[in-house]
């Protein structure tokens, strides 16, 4: 709910997978947050994470790629569109993991389910969203109850 809240406040952001213990155990807390990045320098993880490109998730060799017209999680698409062309896919290497549910969300509410029962699935569909400026983002549920969370994408549709 804070996520959804703050970004109907119009907050750009995405979620983290750390936590905030003060205890000896800190650091060890079975979340994760993956970085998209095109290397392992300071320079490129520091650019990824300004520009949100990074999801949360508790299953730590699940893989998540979530696009809308080719624009990764995290991005703001700054060219007007009418349509949006979403792409994600869902992968883990771990046969036994499965995928017990998919939702995209589109301005805080759930537009989409799917409930693939394996462990990996792609998903492709167009929207064609009211006129505005919108975010959509994707939650993965698996099988075990893991949440994995997306970074936002957010389009503008002319008109209105």
């Amino acid at each position: 709910g804070w996520m959804i809240r703050a970004l109907d406040l119009g907050w750009h952001l995405a979620p983290d997978g750390s936590d905030d213990t003060h205890a000896p155990n800190w650091g060890n807390c079975n979340r994760w947050t993956v970085v998209l990045a095109p290397g392992l320098t300071r320079a490129n993880m520091i650019a990824a994470l300004q520009q949100r490109h990074c999801y949360s998730t508790f299953d730590r060799n699940c893989r998540l790629s979530f696009t809308i017209n080719g624009a990764t999680m995290g991005d703001i698409i700054e060219q007007p569109v009418t349509a949006a062309a979403v792409t994600i896919d869902v992968n883990d290497p771990d046969a036994d993991d499965a995928i017990r549910l998919i939702e995209l969300y589109g301005d805080g509410e759930v537009i989409q389910t799917d409930e693939p029962g394996t462990n990996q699935r792609r998903i492709e569909l167009t929207l064609t969203p009211e006129p505005g400026t919108h975010y959509y983002f994707v939650k993965v549920t698996q099988a075990d109850n893991q949440p994995i969370w997306s970074a936002p994408i957010w389009v503008t549709v002319p008109g209105g």
